[in-house]
């Protein structure tokens, strides 16, 4: 049996994967405090030839992803002198607390606004999912008894919780550019000293997409489709060959 076929399918499939993950880090180049995803790719278990042979020789069959890296790292800063508009700092990677529907996630997409519930008002984000504090609370936002109208501090910056991971790398990205935890990721942890807080406000976290490295994968990613077509290509004109012999 030809294992060209199974070669050229395998790499056809596995860079068809790598270019979805570079359009999407591509799609979201310009999304608040997206990570990109990198594919990591493995060569597949290795096949006896010939079984009867002294020296029992292997083939490889082909590669596939492994699975996809999470670059978990500080995008650049953007001032935006809006008030409800925060980013978080630091060598080390923290994240907003959010809730919805009674599901807790994690962002790092600073762009809040505030939610009208019963006539109270609360941080959220603009899906209306609730922003967290360090108690895993909601965030309430005071109203001017005169006015009526909610009253923006710079006061409220201290009241967002930062959530830190043992391993944010392996955490299961979700969608609206969120997160959830994992067993490899370990439990949220909040920051000890609360008097520190790496919060930064009327800015945003850009994207940490490289327009030109993903372009530069994408030509990769590409080179390596054809190269996988191009083999099963060949191994179908190689078995057409032997087909043709053996009338």
């Amino acid at each position: 049996m030809n294992l060209a076929f199974y070669t050229g399918a395998a790499g056809l499939g596995a860079f068809q994967e790598s270019i979805n993950l570079v359009g999407n880090n591509l799609s979201n180049a310009n999304t608040n405090g997206y990570k990109p995803v990198q594919a990591d790719f493995e060569n597949l278990l290795y096949t006896r030839m010939y079984v009867n042979s002294d020296q029992r020789p292997m083939e490889g069959t082909g590669v596939r992803v492994r699975g996809a890296n999470q670059i978990m790292e500080q995008g650049t800063l953007r001032n935006t002198e809006r008030q409800l508009d925060f980013a978080i700092v630091g060598e080390e990677i923290g994240f907003f607390g959010i809730e919805r529907d009674g599901v807790v996630s994690y962002t790092r997409d600073g762009a809040f606004t505030m939610a009208n519930v019963d006539d109270e008002y609360y941080l959220a984000t603009v899906d209306g999912a609730f922003v967290l504090d360090p108690e895993g609370e909601h965030i309430p936002i005071e109203v001017d008894e005169e006015t009526e109208r909610p009253v923006v501090d710079d006061s409220i910056r201290e009241q967002i919780g930062v959530f830190y991971f043992n391993n944010p790398e392996a955490l299961q990205p979700i969608s609206s550019n969120r997160y959830v935890p994992t067993d490899r990721s370990g439990e949220p942890q909040t920051i000890e000293d609360q008097e520190v807080i790496p919060i930064r406000q009327r800015m945003l976290e850009l994207s940490k997409t490289s327009v030109a490295d993903e372009m530069v994968s994408m030509i990769v990613a590409q080179r390596g489709f054809q190269f996988s077509a191009r083999v099963v290509q060949v191994g179908d004109e190689v078995e057409d060959i032997i087909s043709n012999l053996r009338k």
